[in-house]
């Protein structure tokens, strides 16, 4: 074996040698046979030669496509793309007293979807009917449902105001009012008839000091307000109380001039005029109440198609000068409301107040205005009616904008017309606006600083739409009747004077107390205020009343009822609120906080302690009655008592009572003890609870009694008897008689039979 491997061995070294030397000989040497080739550059073969990937041959037979121009099959024509249509509905709507009925409906057929369709484009012409309105300017075709509702009305003929001046068809032109001018200072009020400085002084602290009680002035100082807080108990209860909040505030001392323009023209005819006479004439007397009010002053100016200054500024003293001028007001003609704006705010140009105001009243549109010199610079689009577009003016006109030696309009109307043009559907009509006239001239009023104040008397919608741009911010105020005129010349008036605004008051009642009953839809049953407007949170029992503006003069108040619940210790007081506070704007302009003062109230007690003289019967019941007091106050009360306990009557109310144990059989009352009481006879006792006794206390003594029939002993006793014929039962059968046992108060009536034997065991 060691032989044959040795073989194989040299062999395999042997062949190995002999492959390495052909393989160089064949690397270096090629012959004809065997040539070298480079990979990366082979040879080409001149009948194949290769293809460029990038501009390959073309085929004669079968050219290639040029993407853009397609080869046209003239058997397959070209594709078309498709354009969806849809339909479009219009709906031609009659609009009268609020209600709609559908005239005519038309449908559009075949329209391109997202194609723009303009509404006025198909406005119709309908005898009797001027188009108002459409519920959209456009609408973009979409594949659902398309509609266009176009709105008309109907023609009444002359068109007649909301709240006309003149009958209808009938009115005038005017020359422009006359307006009385003053230069600025001209009418005072002058320094040395008054004391105009404001009054500060240190703050007013409550009873109890709250670090957050802040910038009050000192009572009676002008800005200073006066808080208390009391509780008056509710006769016949003893543990409620009729709790009062009052404010009283004095007004700040500042010179104020108020211009009183009042609404003359025709349409405030009959009542209405009556009535703003009324309110007027109450507004002055408010104001100018008594001799310490000279640093207020009104004046009275009327307007209609004309202006008036009914009388210049008065105080105090020339309080019935105003009256008079009040009642000297009638009604006729058309409403210059712009005149009556710029005649008040020359009146308040001559002050020297610290605050000037003008209060408003008118019952309609303007009817007349000052002519704009160039009108047609502040139009804007108002509406387009029977292919007549119509554009009216704006408030925007300045003040050199205005020619007020003209005066425009014939009383009659809200608008004037003054330029027309135009063909088909392209006409127009311009119109003067007078009650955006007015309100620019209240603009330039209130650019002086001047607070302007409007009463709108069912003045309509163009009326209403005046006056409450007129206002101030804040000071528009709208009635439907005239008898609510004094309520507004009151609110406005204590805004015009007044010792604190944005007055809250929070009140939290105490721990201990609860209104009974309340909840969140009944509060304002339980709780009733003098002024302003409550809200009640039921989970913290906390009231929050809203008051606004505090007016001397005037006691603002709130009131609820309490109860004090029966867990009280009786003669201990407890509040009846937690802190309590009212929140306002003093008339410094600053935020103030002030706290109440905070009612106190006690429970009057009474405590019956039960002593047993005999031992060993602590879980007998002894009960006591208490009727009382004497009088329509009366009531009854039971106590059930062992030996050693104490339980207490809360809630009593002064006067005198009758006390009775019902005693337990073969017990016995010993008697009673304690502060008023007084024997009267068998288990009867009075007592007398005086005013100042909060906490009486009475001891009931009881014994064990052996006269009894019935034992409780260990070793009891067997008492027998007979019962035999009486004479009201001697013709009853023997086993029907009766035995009657009076127990105290209690009548038991028994069946017994002969011989029975009753065991107290």
């Amino acid at each position: 074996m060691k032989k044959i491997f040795k073989i194989s061995v040299v062999f395999v070294l042997v062949l190995s040698m002999c492959v390495s030397m052909g393989l160089s000989s064949y690397t270096a040497e090629p012959n004809e046979n065997y040539y070298y080739v480079d990979p990366e550059n082979p040879p080409v073969d001149p009948e194949n030669p290769p293809v460029d990937p990038e501009n390959p041959p073309v085929d004669p037979e079968n050219p290639p496509i040029d993407p853009e121009n397609p080869p046209v099959n003239p058997e397959v024509p070209p594709l078309v793309p498709i354009i969806p249509t849809t339909d479009l509905v219009i709906n031609h709507i009659e609009k009268y007293d609020f209600e709609e009925e559908l005239i005519e409906t038309e449908i559009l057929e075949g329209l391109e979807v997202g194609g723009v369709i303009f509404s006025l484009d198909y406005v119709k012409e309908f005898e009797g009917l001027s188009f108002v309105e459409s519920d959209v300017e456009e609408i973009i075709l979409i594949e659902g449902e398309n509609i266009i509702n176009l709105y008309y009305t109907f023609l009444s003929g002359e068109y007649i105001p909301e709240n006309p001046d003149f009958p209808p068809g009938e009115g005038e032109e005017i020359e422009s009012p006359y307006i009385e001018e003053f230069w600025d200072g001209e009418l005072g009020p002058f320094e040395d008839e008054e004391d105009v400085s404001r009054i500060n002084s240190f703050s007013l602290v409550s009873l109890e000091s709250y670090p957050d009680e802040v910038n009050n002035k000192t009572w009676p100082n002008p800005g200073s307000l006066l808080l208390n807080k009391s509780g008056i108990e509710v006769p016949g209860t003893g543990n409620q109380w009729e709790i009062t909040l009052e404010i009283q505030g004095k007004d700040k001392v500042e010179t104020s001039d108020i211009v009183l323009v009042i609404d003359r023209s025709g349409s405030m005819s009959g009542q209405k005029m009556t009535d703003a006479k009324n309110a007027a004439k109450n507004f002055v007397n408010t104001l100018l109440s008594d001799s310490s009010k000279n640093h207020i002053r009104i004046a009275v100016v009327s307007f209609a198609g004309d202006v008036t200054v009914n009388s210049g500024f008065q105080s105090y003293s020339g309080r019935n000068s105003l009256i008079s001028a009040i009642n000297s007001l009638n009604a006729n003609g058309g409403t210059h409301i712009q005149a009556g704006i710029r005649q008040g705010s020359a009146l308040l140009n001559g002050s020297i107040a610290n605050y000037k105001n003008i209060v408003l009243l008118g019952d309609g549109a303007a009817t007349y205005s000052y002519k704009p010199n160039s009108p047609n610079s502040y139009l804007e689009f108002w509406k387009y009616e029977s292919n007549r577009t119509y554009s009216r003016t704006t408030s925007a006109i300045p003040e050199s904008g205005f020619n007020y030696g003209s005066t425009v309009g014939a009383g009659n109307s809200e608008y004037t017309e003054y330029q027309t043009g135009g063909t088909g559907q392209n006409r127009y009509s311009y119109n003067y606006r007078h009650g955006a006239h007015a309100v620019a001239e209240a603009e330039f009023a209130k650019s002086k600083g001047y607070e302007i104040y409007t009463i709108a008397l069912n003045a309509g919608s163009e009326g209403d739409w005046t006056l409450e741009n007129i206002a101030s911010s804040g000071n528009y105020y709208s009635t439907a009747s005239s008898s609510n005129l004094n309520i507004i010349f009151q609110e406005i008036a204590g805004r015009l004077s007044n010792a604190a605004t944005g007055a809250v008051v929070t009140d939290p009642l105490g721990d201990m107390y609860s209104i009974l009953g309340i909840n969140a839809s009944n509060y304002n049953s339980l709780i009733t205020v003098s002024h302003g407007t409550l809200s009640y949170d039921t989970t913290t029992d906390k009231i929050i009343w809203n008051i606004g503006t505090i007016n001397e003069g005037i006691k603002y108040w709130m009131k609820y009822r309490v109860t004090l619940d029966y867990s009280a210790e009786g003669g201990v007081f407890y509040p009846a609120n937690k802190p309590t506070y009212i929140e306002y704007e003093n008339i410094d302009g600053n935020d103030a906080k002030k706290y109440f003062p905070i009612p106190e109230f006690r429970l009057r007690a009474l405590t019956f302690t039960k002593l047993l003289n005999s031992s060993g019967y602590g879980d007998k019941d002894f009960d006591i009655i208490l009727e009382g007091p004497t009088g329509q106050y009366k009531k009854t009360w039971a106590v059930s008592l062992n030996s050693g306990q104490s339980k207490s009557i809360k809630g009593l109310l002064p006067g005198t009572y009758t006390v009775r144990e019902i005693v337990p059989m073969n017990f016995k009352l010993i008697g009673m003890s304690g502060g008023g009481i007084s024997y009267v006879s068998g288990n009867t006792y009075e007592l007398t609870i005086g005013y100042d006794d909060w906490n009486v206390s009475i001891d009931v003594i009881n014994e064990r009694d052996n006269d009894g029939w019935f034992w409780e002993d260990p070793d009891p006793k067997v008492n027998s008897f007979t019962v035999g014929e009486t004479r009201n039962h001697s013709s009853l059968p023997i086993k029907d008689k009766l035995l009657y046992t009076k127990l105290d108060y209690f009548i038991i009536p028994a069946t017994v039979e002969i011989d029975n034997k009753f065991n107290n065991a």
